[in-house]
């Protein structure tokens, strides 16, 4: 009975982040006009870290790093992972972005295979198939609209596997509190300096290279640094329900419950900014999920330790 009552305690701490990540992620867009990519994260954390830290001293985290050259790599993978996703906020709709972030798990096979020999039975097989097949179906290379930049998101899913491939393998000892709080860390750094690269070395916006992605330092209204506070405060609370879901949940399982972002995302996106999917992007969004749920669920089958997923 313990056991049911975390996996569902952690599958409801799931949906609660998911329910505040979706609305929050639509104050990007809304930001996009006013602040560049690089100057958001690097804001968003200044307010993100020490709310962070305040949240693990009053959990008791242990701040011990064990790996720090695996730190690292962790996490400048993972921030390349979140700078493509909000980069890609600017041009695409919400629901096509994050399902391209939600590749990762199939990226998670093909990188297990490539770079440790994992064996990859017909289940996995299929997950990368099916996962395949809806990826095509949204870029949808053959149409009209079709632009390079729209496999933007799917590169964030690929560097988003390499994270939590480096958590599995060599990040396992820290802290779930200390990868958030490192994550934040690294993408405020590097969310500062190319703020000041873009400021010194300017670059016009073209075609869907936005002007959120080329934008440096620029003047802050106080209405636009509140957005960015909120938006801090709301991603640190639902980092603390994800955290909190897997410390008390059997990952293998609760993870699925991650993909309701995509609902979540689709219908704040609908409401507050009017962004409509075509029938093609909600059939491959479809795909990529039970592509997911199959990598997921396949690994269960031979894989014991978390796999860290960022909020």
């Amino acid at each position: 009975m313990k056991s049911w009552s975390g996996e569902i305690w952690g599958g409801l701490y799931i949906l609660f982040a998911m329910f505040i990540i979706g609305p929050n992620d639509t104050l990007v867009v809304v930001l996009e006009d006013d602040v560049g990519v690089g100057q958001f994260h690097f804001l968003r954390s200044l307010f993100a870290v020490p709310l962070i830290l305040f949240i693990g001293w009053v959990m008791g985290t242990n701040w011990t790093i064990y790996r720090p050259w695996a730190m690292i790599i962790r996490n400048l993978c993972f921030t390349t992972a979140m700078l493509i996703y909000f980069s890609s906020l600017s041009f695409l709709p919400m629901a096509v972005t994050g399902a391209g972030l939600f590749t990762c798990p199939i990226f998670v096979l093909i990188f297990s295979r490539l770079f440790f020999g994992q064996h990859i039975g017909w289940r996995r097989i299929s997950a990368v198939v099916i996962g395949s097949i809806g990826v095509l179906i949204i870029l949808d290379p053959n149409g009209t609209t079709f632009s390079w930049m729209n496999i933007m998101p799917i590169c964030g899913g690929a560097f988003l596997a390499l994270s939590n491939i480096m958590t599995k393998r060599y990040c396992y000892k820290e802290s779930p509190i200390l990868l958030s709080g490192m994550g934040f860390l690294f993408l405020g750094i590097c969310g500062a300096i190319a703020s000041l690269l873009l400021t010194i070395y300017p670059v016009q916006p073209d075609g869907q290279i936005t002007a959120f992605i080329t934008t440096g330092w620029g003047v802050l209204t106080w209405s636009v640094l509140g957005l960015i506070i909120v938006q801090a405060m709301f991603s640190t609370v639902a980092m603390w329900f994800m955290t909190r879901a897997y410390q008390i949940g059997d990952p293998t399982y609760i993870n699925v419950y991650e993909y309701s972002f995509l609902i979540f995302a689709g219908l704040a996106a609908w409401i507050f900014l009017e962004q409509h999917l075509w029938m093609r992007d909600i059939y491959g969004i479809i795909l990529i999920v039970v592509a997911g749920i199959i990598a997921t669920q396949a690994g269960a089958r031979t894989d014991n330790i978390t796999l860290d997923k960022p909020a």
